[in-house]
């Protein structure tokens, strides 16, 4: 799904409706808005273009109501966020938000997800991948290793939606379906990304900044990389405790675990009683999610860079 600035109602191909976010930018157009969510090459400096301007936004299309007329401020590292549950939110980047290039502020990213948590859909800091068993939304702190292992998914001739940042929602039967937010991977510079690279065609990528990542462009909804699609298990990736062994091992974990995981990858805020319309909706996705998709905690081994297709072949089939 896109942001639609102009107030263009837009299809949400997860729920099947016409979603529109009305977005009024003071000091950023719409060109730059997108290509900071969709990993536009020009490089945007956010401190000139929000620097004591707001952003406004409202889901005029949204199912749930306005609980209450009086906007809470809520104070973040990097910014301001006022709202209302159930209704439209404003915030003010901060002069001293320094975040590097490509990378929304957190009180821009919270303002778009209680938009979209109205109709019952997260963000998630998740990656995606749909094998021949089904789609797999993998949760995982950040430098966890999701890239490294949607580049080896890719590696074994699975598809990749996205190695971070998806929306997750239910689709008219009630299934759940994710969609990717941004077409572009961000890879850290690591022995993996390197080897796992080798193994693959050649993608557009640039520098970002003067950190050690690279953006790699991701293709128009293509059989490697699809927009969207369903999902069936649900991954809890976690960092190996120690020496990073061969083989990867999955562990099927409780409903509970896989409950705390899913809240901290959106924005706990959101289920916080300041946000009982928010809430409400995302738990009725949660619920949906955890009853159709068996949830294991995971630690990768060597095998999926090494031998991707024959360590992939043991995930699929051996779960």
């Amino acid at each position: 799904m896109k942001i639609q600035p102009d107030s263009t109602p837009g299809q949400c191909r997860i729920c099947g409706d016409r979603i529109r976010f009305d977005i009024a930018l003071k000091g950023l157009d719409a060109a730059q808005l997108n290509a900071l969510l969709h990993g536009g090459n020009e490089q945007v400096d956010w401190l000139q273009l929000v620097r004591e301007n707001g952003i406004w936004a409202d889901n005029p299309d949204s199912t749930t109501q306005t609980d209450s007329d009086q906007p809470i401020t809520h104070d973040l590292e990097d910014g301001r966020f006022d709202s209302t549950s159930g209704g439209p939110g404003q915030v003010i980047v901060e002069a001293h938000h320094q975040k590097p290039v490509n990378l929304l502020p957190q009180s821009l990213h919270l303002l778009l997800a209680q938009q979209w948590a109205r109709s019952g859909i997260l963000t998630l800091h998740a990656a995606a991948i749909l094998t021949p068993n089904g789609g797999i939304l993998v949760i995982g702190p950040r430098g966890g290793g999701k890239s490294v292992l949607t580049l080896s998914a890719l590696a074994a001739s699975f598809g990749v939606i996205s190695d971070d940042w998806i929306l997750l929602g239910k689709d008219k039967e009630d299934h759940i379906q994710v969609e990717r937010l941004r077409p572009f991977m961000m890879l850290r510079q690591s022995w993996a990304a390197d080897q796992l690279r080798t193994r693959l065609p050649r993608l557009a990528s640039r520098q970002v900044g003067d950190r050690p990542k690279q953006l790699i462009r991701l293709p128009e909804n293509t059989k490697r990389f699809p927009i969207g699609g369903p999902i069936n298990q649900l991954w809890l990736l976690n960092r190996p405790r120690s020496a990073r062994g061969h083989q990867t091992r999955l562990t099927p974990t409780s409903q509970s675990t896989a409950l705390a995981r899913v809240v901290e990858a959106n924005m706990p805020l959101l289920f916080s009683k300041a946000f009982p319309t928010e809430h409400s909706a995302l738990m009725g996705t949660i619920k949906a999610l955890l009853k159709d998709a068996p949830a294991y905690e995971v630690e990768t081994g060597t095998d999926i860079v090494e031998e991707p297709r024959e360590g992939w072949a043991k995930l699929v089939h051996g779960t």
